[in-house]
């Protein structure tokens, strides 16, 4: 590789690195004080999964990418890595920004 092209491509990394923005720690349990209702319908869990997306589509955390994924910081790269968030996980991150119920029959 010749110099010039190594000098672009340093140039073309402190850009990036000036351009990127931080993505700090972010506590799951930091949710507004009124948490949305979220229906769980044990007849009809696939509205019970939509209702679910679209409030974790309204925060910034979250994503989308075939499966449900999150930001993480990697120690080991030192920065951040999209993670996949897995069935347990999923529970408890929803506890954590919505307010989940079940309608009981008498």
């Amino acid at each position: 590789m010749s110099g010039d092209n190594l000098i672009e491509n340093e140039n073309l990394v402190a850009a990036a690195i000036a351009d990127a923005e931080e993505i700090g720690e972010s506590p799951v349990g930091e949710c507004p004080a009124q948490k949305p209702r979220l229906l769980i319908e044990n007849t009809n869990p696939h509205r019970t999964i939509a209702a679910l997306r679209d409030i974790l589509k309204s925060s910034p955390r979250f994503y989308d990418r075939g499966v449900p994924v999150r930001l993480a910081r990697d120690q080991i790269q030192r920065g951040a890595v999209a993670q996949v968030i897995k069935p347990h996980g999923l529970v408890m991150l929803a506890h954590a920004v919505c307010r989940p119920y079940v309608l009981k029959e008498k």
